[in-house]
């Protein structure tokens, strides 16, 4: 026989439910936070430099670049500047795209319990 809830009992049930999903929905997103959002700025702030491994190929090549024309020299240093210039304007803009993604989050989070509400009415 199916249990009968007193419309207190139900509620107290229902936020207890609720309770459990704040608690889930907060540790995806502390997930996110701690595991992707920092690769990703990692990953970005350490694109605005070059890297040590890049500077000694290039002393190890140093004596193929005395003979590399001047014409080539430029091309890559002039892709290297641009380069460099789109990784630190992607690192300026990192708070704004953060901004973004957590709007993105919350605008869904707030779609899905107002269509849930919506079924359930």
């Amino acid at each position: 026989m199916p249990k009968t809830y007193e419309i207190d009992d139900f509620i107290n049930d229902q936020k207890r439910h609720r309770d459990e999903i704040k608690t889930h929905y907060n540790e995806k997103v502390e997930d996110i936070i701690n595991k992707k959002l920092t690769q990703l700025v990692t990953q970005v702030t350490e694109s605005r430099a070059i890297s040590d491994q890049e500077d000694l190929e290039n002393t190890k090549i140093g004596q193929a670049a005395k003979n590399k024309s001047m014409v080539l020299m430029k091309i890559e240093d002039e892709l290297r500047n641009r380069v460099l210039k789109l990784a630190k304007l992607n690192y300026n803009h990192l708070g704004t795209f953060i901004r973004l993604i957590d709007y993105m989050v919350v605008e869904t989070q707030v779609r899905i319990n107002q269509e849930s509400a919506d079924m359930i009415l």
